[in-house]
C-alpha cells in the first residue's frame, strides 16, 4: 500500500474496507492522503489499526471528501476536548455518506455539529450502535439536514421504540433505520400531529432560559401542533375465566 501512494496520485476512490492485517493504517493513509487530495470517497470499514491519527491525514488533505466509511473502526479514542470525527465534518463540508456504525464516536452535542456543517450536504448517516444519542438531538439534526433520506439508529440505547415513531412522523421524506419493531397502523391509531415538547424539555437543564434558542434549530413541523404526542391507550383484556366452585382439584 506504501508502494501505490507513491505511485497513484488522482486517486478519487479508495476502498480499504476489511484491511485487518495492515499494521499500521494510520501511516498508509498519511501517504495515501498526501498524493491524493482529490479523493472523494473512502472506505475503512473494519480497518482495525486505524486511530484518531490516521482521520486525521485525512481530515488534513481530503476537502472534497464527499463519502466516508468509518464502521467498525474501534481503534479511534476520543475525548470531550479531542474528537477526531467533529474536526472532520467542520472541515469536510461537501460530506454527503457518513458511515460510523459500531463505533460511537459522537453524542448529543456532536449531533448539532453535523448539522450545523453538514446541512446542505448530508443524504445517508449511520450511527448505529450509538449509545449517547438522544431524541432531541435527532430532531435538531432532522431539522436542519433537508436532504438527508437515510439514517440508520438501530442499537441506539437511549432512542426507545416511542422515540422512533415520532421521528417517522415528523419527518416522513427520511427513512429511519431502527432495531425495534414497526408498529403498523393499526396499532398506532389515528395519524400523528402531536409534536416532541415533552421529550426535548425533559433533556434541557435550564427550559425557560434554552427553548428560545433552540426554536431556531427545530423543524417547522415542531412549531406547528400544540399537542403533546402519546401513544394510543393499551387495549383492556378481556377477563379470564377461573374454575367454577364445582370443579374439583386432582
Amino acid at each position: 500500500l506504501l508502494s501505490l501512494a507513491g505511485l497513484c496520485q488522482h486517486l478519487k476512490h479508495l476502498n480499504l474496507g476489511s484491511c485487518m492485517d495492515v499494521q499500521d493504517m494510520d501511516t498508509v493513509l498519511d501517504h495515501l492522503t498526501r498524493n491524493n487530495t482529490d479523493l472523494r470517497s473512502v472506505n475503512l470499514w473494519r480497518c482495525v489499526t486505524l486511530s484518531s491519527v490516521g482521520l486525521d491525514y485525512l481530515t488534513r488533505s481530503c476537502p472534497k471528501l464527499e463519502e466516508l466509511d468509518l464502521g467498525w473502526c474501534r481503534n479511534m479514542t476520543i475525548t470531550p476536548e479531542s474528537n477526531c470525527v467533529t474536526r472532520l465534518i467542520q472541515h469536510c463540508h461537501q460530506i454527503r455518506k457518513l458511515f460510523l456504525s459500531g463505533t460511537s464516536l459522537l453524542n448529543a452535542d456532536d449531533l448539532l455539529l453535523v448539522g450545523q456543517h453538514l446541512g446542505s450536504s448530508l443524504e445517508q448517516f449511520d450511527i448505529q450502535g450509538s449509545i449517547n444519542i438522544t431524541v432531541a438531538s435527532l430532531v435538531s439534526l432532522l431539522g436542519q439536514c433537508s436532504r438527508l433520506r437515510l439514517l440508520d439508529i438501530s442499537f441506539c440505547a437511549n432512542i426507545p421504540l416511542h422515540g422512533v415513531v415520532r421521528l417517522r412522523q415528523l419527518f416522513p421524506t427520511c427513512t429511519i433505520i431502527s432495531s425495534v419493531r414497526d408498529l403498523g397502523a393499526d396499532e398506532v391509531g389515528q395519524p400523528i400531529h402531536q409534536v416532541l415538547v415533552d421529550e426535548l424539555l425533559d433533556e434541557l437543564e435550564n427550559p425557560a432560559d434554552q427553548l428560545f434558542g433552540l426554536r431556531a434549530l427545530w423543524s417547522r413541523a415542531l412549531l406547528g401542533g400544540p399537542e403533546l404526542l402519546a401513544l394510543p391507550a393499551p387495549h383492556r383484556l378481556a377477563a379470564i375465566a377461573g374454575p367454577s366452585a364445582s370443579s374439583s382439584v386432582d
